[in-house]
C-alpha cells in the first residue's frame, strides 16, 4: 500500500472517529416508548418525588388488600449540570430497601462523548439508562424484588449522586419514581399503558399512546404526565385542550399534573398527549413519565342494621344509643362516614377509616334528643313512632340510604323510677286523727310490676307497741 493510499484510510478513520465521538452513530432510542401495559383489579399507581438534591429518596407502603403485584419499576432522572458531556459526568447509586433487605439497583457511571446541548435526541447508554440534552435517566424492573410482599409493607429507594473523576458535578436528582401495578381480588378493572422516555422540545410535540386495541367499558380515564421542566406547557389529549388539573405539583424543574380525560378518550383509536413549550423559564419542556388509565369499579355493595338500647323501642325522657352496623359485601371500604337523621334533624355521624370487604363494623351514635314524657307514651296508648334514616357514603357519593323499621316512643315509669308519666291533679288529701306514731315503709324497685303484670303481694313486717285499731 502507497503512501496516498495509507493517508486516504488514516484520514477516512479519522473522520468516523470523530462523527461518532460526536454522536453520528451512536445509539438512540425512542424519545417516548412504551413500556408497560396490561390490566389490573387494584391499581397501577404512580408515585413521585424531587428531591433536587444531590441525595433523596422515597418511601411507599404496600395497601391493605393487595393480593399481587404485577409490575413494578423504579424510574430515576438526574441533572448532569451540562449538555456537554466533555465537560460534566457523575456517577449514581440507586438502592432498594424491603423488609430489611437492601439491594443496589444500579451504580452507574453516568457520563458520554460529545456535546448534546440543545439535542432532543436519546443516547443509550446502557440497557436501562439513556441520556437527552443535561439528564440522565435509569430505569429499573424490580417486580422480581416485590413481588412477594405483603399489604402494608414498607418500601424504600434512595438514590445519591457523586463526582466523576476528572469531571465538573452538579448531579442534582430531578426525580425518583415508583410505578406498581396489582390485583386485590375483587372484580374491578384499571387497563393502563406506560410512557416512560425523555422527550424534550422547543417547540410542539405528540407522543401516541396505543390503545387502539381496548374493547372493554369506558368507566373513567385518567391521565398523569410528569414534565421535567422548568415550566409548564400547553397540552392537548387527542387534540382536546388540557386545562386546569385535578391534581398538580410544580416544584424545581418538576410538574406532575393530573387530568380526567374521560370525555376525549376514543375506543378503537390510538391516543395521543401532545405537549408545547411557551415562553417562560427557557421556552422548552421535557416530559418524562405518561400513565394512561381506563378504570371501571366495582360498585360495592353495603348493607345497614340499625338497633337501640331499648328492644327496638325509643325512651321518652331520656336520650338513646343507637348502635348502626355497616355490612361491607364485596369491597374495601376507605373514610365511609355514617349519617343519622330523624325526619330531618341530624342525630350524629360517625367516620369509619377502612372496613375490609365481607366484614362488618358497629359504630354507636346517641340520639340526644329528649322526647317529652306523656300519657301517649304509655304502652298501648297512643304511642308515636320514630323513623331514623341511615345514609353511608364516601367520597364517590352515597353507598346506602335505609329508613329503618318503626321504633315506637315508650315509658314505663321504671327507667327512671318514676310514674310513667306526671299526672295533672294527682293530688289526694286524706286527713287522720291518730294518737301514737306513724310508720311509713318503703319497697324497692324489685317490688316494681310491670305493665302486663295482673296481681302482686308484698310483705311488711311492723313491729309496734300497742293496739291496732280499725279504720
Amino acid at each position: 500500500m502507497n503512501i496516498k493510499n495509507k493517508f486516504f484510510f488514516i484520514l477516512v478513520a479519522l473522520i468516523v472517529s470523530l462523527l461518532t465521538i460526536n454522536g453520528a452513530f451512536a445509539e438512540t432510542a425512542d424519545s417516548m416508548p412504551e413500556i408497560d401495559q396490561g390490566t389490573v383489579s387494584g391499581d397501577a399507581e404512580l408515585i413521585s418525588t424531587n428531591p433536587w438534591s444531590t441525595t433523596g429518596s422515597l418511601e411507599y407502603t404496600i395497601p391493605d388488600g393487595v393480593q399481587e403485584i404485577t409490575s413494578a419499576k423504579v424510574i430515576v432522572n438526574i441533572y448532569s449540570g451540562s449538555g456537554n458531556s466533555e465537560t460534566y459526568a457523575l456517577h449514581s447509586n440507586t438502592t432498594l430497601n424491603t423488609a430489611g433487605n437492601s439491594k443496589v439497583l444500579g451504580y452507574e457511571n453516568l457520563t458520554y462523548v460529545g456535546n448534546q446541548a440543545g439535542d432532543p435526541n436519546v443516547y443509550v447508554i446502557n440497557n436501562h439508562t439513556t441520556k437527552q440534552y443535561s439528564d440522565y435517566q435509569m430505569v429499573y424492573d424490580v417486580l422480581g424484588d416485590l413481588k412477594d410482599l405483603g399489604p402494608n409493607s414498607k418500601i424504600k429507594i434512595d438514590v445519591s449522586s457523586t463526582p466523576f473523576e476528572g469531571k465538573a458535578f452538579d448531579g442534582r436528582i430531578k426525580m425518583i419514581g415508583l410505578f406498581i401495578a396489582y390485583n386485590d381480588g375483587d372484580s374491578d378493572s384499571i387497563t393502563y399503558w406506560l410512557n416512560v422516555g425523555m422527550s424534550w422540545t422547543q417547540g410542539t410535540v405528540s407522543n401516541l399512546i396505543y390503545t387502539k386495541n381496548y374493547t372493554g367499558d369506558i368507566g373513567e380515564v385518567n391521565f398523569e404526565a410528569i414534565m421535567l421542566s422548568s415550566n409548564n406547557g400547553a397540552y392537548k389529549f387527542n387534540d382536546n385542550q388540557l386545562f386546569i388539573p385535578e391534581d398538580t405539583i410544580v416544584k424545581d424543574y418538576y410538574i406532575y399534573n393530573k387530568w380526567d380525560v374521560t370525555d376525549y378518550f376514543q375506543k378503537g383509536d390510538n391516543s395521543d398527549f401532545t405537549y408545547s413549550a411557551l415562553s417562560q423559564g427557557y421556552g422548552s419542556i421535557k416530559s418524562s413519565v405518561q400513565l394512561l388509565k381506563v378504570i371501571n369499579r366495582e360498585s360495592p355493595v353495603v348493607t345497614i342494621n340499625i338497633a337501640s338500647e331499648y328492644k327496638n323501642s325509643i325512651y321518652a325522657g331520656v336520650t338513646n344509643n343507637l348502635t348502626i352496623t355497616v355490612n361491607s359485601i364485596n369491597k374495601d371500604l376507605t373514610n365511609v362516614t355514617v349519617y343519622v337523621y330523624d325526619n330531618g334533624r341530624v342525630v350524629g355521624s360517625y367516620l369509619v377509616d377502612f372496613l375490609k370487604a365481607n366484614s362488618s363494623k358497629s359504630v354507636n351514635i346517641i340520639d340526644s334528643f329528649i322526647r317529652p314524657i306523656d300519657e301517649n307514651t304509655v304502652l298501648g296508648n297512643n304511642n308515636t313512632n320514630v323513623v331514623y334514616r341511615v345514609i353511608v357514603e364516601d367520597k364517590n357519593g352515597i353507598l346506602n340510604d335505609t329508613n329503618s323499621s318503626n321504633f315506637m316512643v315508650v315509658y314505663n315509669g321504671n327507667l327512671g323510677k318514676d310514674l310513667a308519666y306526671p299526672a295533672m291533679n294527682a293530688t289526694i288529701t286524706r286527713v287522720y286523727d291518730i294518737s301514737g306514731d306513724v310508720i311509713i315503709l318503703n319497697k324497692d324497685d324489685s317490688s316494681y310490676l310491670g305493665s302486663k303484670s295482673t296481681n302482686g303481694s308484698d310483705t311488711w313486717n311492723i313491729d309496734f307497741k300497742g293496739e291496732l285499731k280499725e279504720g
